[in-house]
Protein backbone atom coordinates (compact mmCIF):
# COMPACT_ATOMS: atom_id res chain seq x y z
CA UNK A 1 0.00 0.00 0.00
CA UNK A 2 1.49 3.41 -0.97
CA UNK A 3 2.23 5.94 1.75
CA UNK A 4 0.01 9.04 1.75
CA UNK A 5 1.74 12.22 0.70
CA UNK A 6 2.32 14.75 3.46
CA UNK A 7 2.19 18.40 2.53
CA UNK A 8 3.53 21.17 4.69
CA UNK A 9 2.10 24.63 4.45
CA UNK A 10 4.74 27.31 4.67
CA UNK A 11 3.48 30.84 5.22
CA UNK A 12 5.87 33.00 3.24
CA UNK A 13 4.22 36.25 4.28
CA UNK A 14 5.17 36.25 7.95
CA UNK A 15 8.94 36.21 7.88
CA UNK A 16 10.57 38.04 10.73
CA UNK A 17 13.88 39.79 10.89
CA UNK A 18 16.32 38.91 13.63
CA UNK A 19 18.07 41.32 15.96
CA UNK A 20 20.78 40.72 18.50
CA UNK A 21 20.64 42.35 21.92
CA UNK A 22 23.43 42.79 24.40
CA UNK A 23 22.23 42.41 27.99
CA UNK A 24 24.10 42.35 31.29
CA UNK A 25 25.18 38.89 32.48
CA UNK A 26 23.11 39.24 35.66
CA UNK A 27 19.94 39.83 33.63
CA UNK A 28 20.74 36.90 31.36
CA UNK A 29 21.23 34.61 34.36
CA UNK A 30 17.82 35.61 35.72
CA UNK A 31 16.22 34.96 32.35
CA UNK A 32 17.83 31.52 32.13
CA UNK A 33 16.14 30.56 35.40
CA UNK A 34 12.82 30.97 33.58
CA UNK A 35 13.36 29.08 30.35
CA UNK A 36 9.61 28.42 30.11
CA UNK A 37 9.12 32.08 29.15
CA UNK A 38 9.36 33.03 25.51
CA UNK A 39 11.54 36.09 25.96
CA UNK A 40 11.53 36.94 22.27
CA UNK A 41 7.73 37.30 22.40
CA UNK A 42 8.01 39.65 25.35
CA UNK A 43 10.66 41.76 23.65
CA UNK A 44 8.58 41.86 20.44
CA UNK A 45 5.56 43.11 22.41
CA UNK A 46 7.59 45.76 24.25
CA UNK A 47 9.17 46.99 21.01
CA UNK A 48 5.75 47.19 19.35
CA UNK A 49 4.28 49.13 22.27
CA UNK A 50 7.20 51.59 22.23
CA UNK A 51 6.95 52.05 18.46
CA UNK A 52 3.19 52.60 18.74
CA UNK A 53 3.90 55.31 21.35
CA UNK A 54 6.45 56.93 19.03
CA UNK A 55 4.03 56.87 16.11
CA UNK A 56 1.37 58.59 18.23
CA UNK A 57 3.93 61.20 19.32
CA UNK A 58 5.02 61.72 15.70
CA UNK A 59 1.38 62.22 14.69
CA UNK A 60 0.92 64.84 17.42
CA UNK A 61 4.13 66.64 16.54
CA UNK A 62 3.30 66.70 12.84
CA UNK A 63 0.13 68.66 13.66
CA UNK A 64 1.86 71.03 16.08
CA UNK A 65 2.54 74.65 15.21
CA UNK A 66 5.13 74.97 17.99
CA UNK A 67 8.73 75.40 16.99
CA UNK A 68 11.49 73.52 18.76
CA UNK A 69 12.42 76.78 20.53
CA UNK A 70 8.80 77.20 21.71
CA UNK A 71 8.83 73.66 23.13
CA UNK A 72 12.18 74.32 24.84
CA UNK A 73 10.89 77.57 26.37
CA UNK A 74 7.76 75.83 27.70
CA UNK A 75 9.92 73.03 29.12
CA UNK A 76 12.14 75.54 30.92
CA UNK A 77 9.12 77.33 32.40
CA UNK A 78 7.72 74.03 33.69
CA UNK A 79 11.07 73.06 35.23
CA UNK A 80 11.45 76.49 36.85
CA UNK A 81 7.95 76.27 38.31
CA UNK A 82 8.62 72.77 39.66
CA UNK A 83 11.91 73.97 41.16
CA UNK A 84 10.18 76.87 42.93
CA UNK A 85 7.54 74.52 44.39
CA UNK A 86 10.23 72.08 45.53
CA UNK A 87 12.29 74.85 47.10
CA UNK A 88 9.22 76.23 48.89
CA UNK A 89 8.33 72.76 50.17
CA UNK A 90 11.85 72.20 51.46
CA UNK A 91 11.81 75.60 53.18
CA UNK A 92 8.46 74.79 54.78
CA UNK A 93 9.99 71.64 56.26
CA UNK A 94 12.99 73.44 57.73
CA UNK A 95 15.59 72.51 55.12
CA UNK A 96 18.34 75.14 55.02
CA UNK A 97 20.33 73.98 52.04
CA UNK A 98 19.09 73.28 48.58
CA UNK A 99 20.51 71.37 45.66
CA UNK A 100 21.91 73.65 42.99
CA UNK A 101 19.72 74.18 39.93
CA UNK A 102 21.87 74.84 36.90
CA UNK A 103 20.42 76.84 34.07
CA UNK A 104 20.93 75.92 30.45
CA UNK A 105 24.44 76.76 29.34
CA UNK A 106 25.86 77.11 32.77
Amino acid sequence: MPQPKVYKYVDTHNFMSNITLAIPDELYAKMKRHEEIKWSSIVRRILKERLDDLERADALVSKSKLTEKDAWDISEKIKESAWKRTKASLSAHGKRSFPVRLKKGG
